[in-house]
């Protein structure tokens, strides 16, 4: 009598998923999914949020550049009394 090989199934396979398929990029998707979704149900909504959201980034990073100019090289002290005291210094990196 011959012994009948089953037949390899299509569309299943046996290997491990991809390493880079892990969970934080599952949510992620789903969370691109989600702002997509809601950004074509409120489209103003969604260009305001945006606009204001990367005029605040801008804002940050010139101010900070303007600060750290500002406050190069000049150390400031805290004093807490009777714990210790803390030097604080500024540099543009």
């Amino acid at each position: 009598m011959r012994e009948h090989q089953p037949l390899p199934r299509r569309g299943i396979d046996n290997r491990p998923p991809s390493a880079t398929a892990t969970l934080g990029s599952g949510f992620a998707f789903v969370a691109i999914i989600v702002a997509l979704l809601w950004a074509v149900s409120y489209p103003t909504l969604a260009v305001t949020v945006l606009a204001v959201v990367g005029a605040s980034a801008l804002a940050l990073r010139t101010g900070g550049r303007a600060l750290a100019r500002r406050f190069h090289g000049r150390i400031t002290e805290l004093s807490i009394p009777g714990v210790a005291t803390i030097r604080i210094s500024v540099s543009p990196n």
